[in-house]
């Protein structure tokens, strides 16, 4: 089997191939962020790339200084017409993220947090625990969701100014292709993702994170395919918590986009922490890209 894909791979124009590799049975599946999978547009097209709760972005050092929306962006050959919008509604974030970005002048930050679409802007309270310092990554709307997190923690709460989904992306997308979305907001993505109107935010790609949208999961996924994505595996984060959706803009696209999600299948028994309960976890024999 090994032989038959290693010919083929050498015998086509495909820019990546399928490979098989049996010495990472146990190892997790690669980040989107370390693929390439957005459709290319001319030079002086302006793009944008939006990450909703972009905490300090790859200057945290409890996740070794990794962030794969930063790490994504920061590799990819910009236009001078591109944006990049990064919304935190954390003010003791907000200046650790702007020396992330320091150096791209197209990049702002906005301190808000986000409303599924229709909603009224207004204040809205966000619950942290101390125990979360000093950038406090489980902020959320949801005081239970904090302390699920910690639940000896020390909860507290802020005010923060919010705005709703439709609002923001219409105030910062307008004459942009809508290229990349990457959402975490600690509670409320499927509420966000299933408000939103896929025909007028079309993004190219979107990742988010799913591991705790437990029955949420599935309408969020129904709805993004009745929209025309198709699922492509592992998202943005380096725990492999995020799914990726895209548009294909090939059929080659397409082909590599389910076997990105049969991987990511293949890996859910281990970030369940159950590694054993599934056969399905023997496809991740199934590799996508060459290392």
């Amino acid at each position: 089997m090994l032989f038959l894909i290693e010919n083929l791979c050498r015998h086509t124009d495909f820019t990546s191939c399928i490979m098989v590799r049996l010495d990472v049975i146990f190892q997790s599946p690669s980040s989107c962020a370390d693929r390439n999978f957005l459709p290319r547009l001319a030079s002086n097209s302006g793009r944008l790339f939006l990450q909703i709760g972009a905490g300090v972005g790859n200057l945290d050092p409890r996740t070794n200084f990794q962030d794969g929306f930063t790490e994504f962006v920061k590799r990819i050959t910009l236009n001078p017409n591109d944006r990049i919008i990064l919304v935190e509604p954390n003010p003791g974030d907000v200046q650790v993220l702007k020396e992330c970005w320091n150096d791209f002048e197209c990049a702002e930050i906005i301190s808000v947090a986000i409303l599924p679409a229709g909603q009224p802007a207004k204040a809205m309270t966000l619950w942290f625990a101390d125990e979360d310092a000093p950038y406090f990554q489980i902020a959320s709307h949801d005081r239970s969701h904090v302390e699920h997190h910690y639940p000896q923690g020390t909860i507290r709460k802020m005010s923060v100014p919010s705005l709703p989904i439709d609002e923001l992306i219409l105030n910062v997308g307008n004459g942009l292709s809508l290229t990349f979305l990457g959402i975490d907001v600690e509670g409320l993505d499927s509420e966000i993702l299933t408000s939103m109107d896929w025909e007028t935010m079309n993004f190219d790609a979107i990742s988010f994170e799913s591991v705790h949208m437990g029955k949420n999961e599935n309408n969020v996924r129904r709805i993004l395919g009745d929209a025309g994505y198709v699922a492509a595996g592992v998202g943005l984060d380096r725990f492999g918590l995020d799914s990726l959706f895209l548009k294909p803009f090939n059929h080659w696209m397409r082909l590599q986009a389910k076997l990105w999600e049969v991987e990511r299948q293949a890996h859910l028994p281990a970030v369940n922490g159950m590694p054993f309960e599934s056969l399905k976890y023997l496809l991740n024999w199934f590799r996508t890209r060459k290392d």
